[in-house]
């Protein structure tokens, strides 16, 4: 004779086993997902969760070996514990171009006259310049602009050259007529650029800064060092154009810096493993430092991809007519244009657009606290400035 269970008492027990279950996999889920499951390392932009990317990070440039003149706590490269909110502009906060020039003189607090300007700039072009081509002159349309890698400064420039070569001024510009590596060739024959080395320097300086239209697009900070770290370290290209060799010249020049051994290059090798996000944020704080105290070498020409806007385009002794923004590129440049007299409609297809938005918060995980409020006294002018905003 068999017992007889009441349907009362399996519902109970399947309750319980259900109540169990759920506390077990809510218990045990987060711990499983962290990284500090596996160990202390973060996982690099864009990787999965999972055990093999993380054991696969532990490879990563800082974290063989004994620190050797990378940081004062090795704690630094730890993601943070604390939970932060990375506050970055969406594309419903519009500013008005000539509102946002207006904001940057008000909070620059400029007082002095425009021909003590002019003596600034001068001084400042002779000292402090980044690199000659930082402020392109446009002649026909007057322009005076301060190109800043990842901010658009390449559709611009590609704005003019294709505008200059449209014959027919009723038919639309065409971007795509234009590849990156189009618009950086032609570039060089068709402009000059304001550099001590310009003749007649001081008398067209002060030309310029009193004639011409004086033009700047910047970009949040922070998104400005993923898209550069994702163009540079995960995709190896730019428009179709492969970067793959710069990506690891840079990656040496990284390593010879920290005094690290020799990797051999290999076409199946992942840099974001060799070199997380983390290692290259590390890498643009020690930047800052060691660039400022002279142990460090500027290397002109790859560190404007992250340098702050601030000390590259002199923003508070130029007194820009118009800036514009990254995040609100399509509305601004077409203000740009109808300032300086294009008319047409532009082609500007979505392939160019800005793509990073969607990864900064995912990449700022991997980084600690202090490694974040690094990079947010380093780019402070660049937030006030520019009317940015970071988690507080």
């Amino acid at each position: 004779m068999g017992y007889l269970v009441s349907p009362g008492t399996v519902f109970t027990v399947m309750l319980i086993i259900l109540i169990l279950y759920v506390t077990l996999f809510l218990t045990w889920k987060p711990l499983l997902e962290s990284p500090r499951f596996y160990g202390k390392h973060a996982l690099p932009v864009g990787a999965r969760h999972s055990t093999m990317a993380v054991k696969r990070n532990l490879t990563g440039l800082f974290n063989t070996g004994k620190p050797d003149l990378i940081r004062d706590n090795v704690s630094e490269t730890r993601p943070r514990s604390g939970s932060s909110t990375i506050t970055l502009p969406t594309l419903t906060s519009r500013e008005d171009v000539y509102k946002r020039a207006k904001m940057v003189k008000s909070a620059c607090n400029i007082t002095t006259s425009p021909d003590a300007d002019v003596k600034a700039v001068t001084e400042l072009l002779r000292k402090r310049l980044v690199v000659p081509i930082q402020f392109l002159i446009e002649d026909k349309y007057k322009v005076l602009f301060c190109q800043i890698p990842k901010a658009g400064s390449t559709n611009v420039k590609r704005l003019f050259i294709v505008a200059n070569k449209q014959k027919n001024i009723t038919s639309d510009l065409d971007f795509m007529s234009n590849k990156a590596h189009q618009v950086w060739r032609e570039e060089r024959t068709l402009y000059q650029y304001l550099t001590p080395a310009i003749k007649n320097f001081e008398e067209t300086t002060k030309r310029l800064l009193e004639n011409y239209t004086k033009i700047l697009f910047v970009r949040h900070p922070f998104e400005r060092l993923v898209s550069y770290y994702r163009m540079m370290f995960q995709i190896f290209s730019y428009e179709g154009t492969d970067v793959s060799r710069s990506s690891w010249d840079i990656f040496n020049r990284v390593r010879r810096l920290y005094h690290r051994p020799e990797i051999p290059r290999h076409p199946s090798q992942n840099l974001t493993q060799l070199f997380p996000f983390r290692d290259f944020i590390q890498f643009v704080i020690d930047h800052s430092k060691r660039t400022k105290d002279g142990s460090w070498k500027v290397d002109s020409y790859v560190d404007i991809h992250w340098l702050p806007i601030s000390e590259q385009c002199f923003p508070c002794q130029v007194r820009y007519d118009i800036i514009g923004k990254l995040e609100t590129f399509d509305e601004d440049l077409d203000q740009v244009a109808k300032h300086v007299g294009i008319r047409q409609k532009i082609l500007y297809p979505s392939s160019m657009k800005r793509k990073t938005f969607g990864h900064v918060k995912e990449a700022f995980k991997t980084l600690s606290l202090q490694q974040i409020a690094e990079l947010k006294r380093i780019y402070s002018q660049d937030f006030k400035l520019f009317n940015y905003e970071h988690d507080e």
